[in-house]
């Protein structure tokens, strides 16, 4: 093995037996020594502010792990829906475009359409931006209003934009819609076409 030198020999001691042979006993201690040994106090020489600080030290340290476990599970108090709408949001959620699709305009003609668009944040202002419109049409109006969000008490901020006027040319065109609230904004493109 590593480190012996030539010459070394182990020793090995076996053990036979855990148990001992002879009964085992604790030697009898003078009567001095025992009321010595029992009654020993060693807090005896703290004064008593001392002692009354030392209890206050275990009291906390056997207290806090208790006290940091319960800070982990407190809820938050919840608001009611007066105060959640007076509140400022702390997270504001994104607008949507809700129209999929729009009619089929003929060249020449009278063309009306609306693009739909809401947010979950009643308190945000919407504003919606089209471009690339076929020569003729614009948009005309946007109204904003609040409604309820099936049928129950939440409201929902929705637009609707008017888009209108007399095509001048046929084709597919694509439409770039662009929604604004406050602090976000979505994008999306609708085909409309327009035939002769």
């Amino acid at each position: 093995m590593f480190g012996k030198k030539k010459g070394d020999e182990e020793k090995t001691t076996v053990v036979t037996s855990l148990t001992p042979s002879k009964e085992f006993k604790l030697p009898e201690l003078p009567k001095e020594e025992k009321k010595a040994f029992y009654s020993y106090r060693p807090y005896a020489d703290i004064p008593a502010d001392q002692k009354v600080a030392l209890f206050m030290m275990v009291i906390l340290l056997l207290a806090m792990p208790i006290g940091l476990g319960l800070i982990g599970q407190q809820k938050t108090p919840s608001l009611s829906k007066a105060s959640r709408d007076k509140s400022v949001k702390a997270e504001n959620n994104t607008p949507s475009i809700s129209t999929a699709s729009l009619p089929i305009g003929t060249v020449g003609e009278n063309y009306d359409a609306t693009v739909s668009g809401f947010d979950l944040d009643i308190a945000d202002n919407l504003t919606l931006i089209a471009k690339e419109l076929p020569p003729g049409l614009s948009i005309q109006k946007c109204v904003e209003s609040a409604s309820e969000l099936n049928a129950s008490e939440e409201k929902i901020r929705r637009i609707e934009c008017k888009i209108s006027g007399v095509p001048e040319r046929s084709g597919i065109f694509h439409l770039n819609f662009t929604l604004k609230d406050d602090a976000d904004s979505i994008q999306k493109t609708i085909p409309l076409t327009i035939i002769d």
